[in-house]
């Protein structure tokens, strides 16, 4: 883990479309949940996965900038918008709670809102005031 910043092991991940799906998905889920210091992570590989078509990438992916957006650093919170803000809206209207709650929480960082206002919403999978004021941002 010392050395991830070296983003070589991102191409042992293989695309979207290799076998590897099993093993992207148990690494993702590993590094997510072995995470020391979001800093050693860099963000764009799961910022671009976002848009992928297979839900457990995208999923994991979600866990992995939660966690990446928490002291919400404008520079990752600036890549998110452009790369991934339509697939996070799709992903926000989920019904499933559990689902949604991921996408509506980036949002929020995305759009400023304070995590406190937002919390219950997240909770709830009630995206309509966070995408509200993603849209104003437009």
């Amino acid at each position: 883990m010392a050395q991830i910043a070296d983003t070589k092991w991102m191409a042992s991940l293989g695309n979207e479309h290799t076998q590897k799906h099993a093993a992207r998905n148990t690494f993702l889920g590993q590094i997510s949940i072995s995470l020391v210091t979001a800093s050693q992570i860099p963000a764009a590989p799961f910022i671009d996965r976002l848009n992928w078509s297979i839900w457990s990438d995208r999923n994991k992916c979600l866990m992995l900038l939660t966690l990446l957006t928490h002291d919400r650093d404008p520079e990752v919170l600036a890549r998110l918008r452009p790369k991934a803000l339509p697939a996070l809206i799709e992903m926000a209207q989920w019904r499933n709670p559990g689902h949604s709650s991921g996408p509506i929480l980036l949002l929020g960082r995305i759009a400023g809102i304070d995590e406190s206002e937002f919390g219950k919403l997240v909770g709830k999978g009630a995206a309509g005031a966070v995408l509200a004021a993603v849209l104003r941002l437009s």
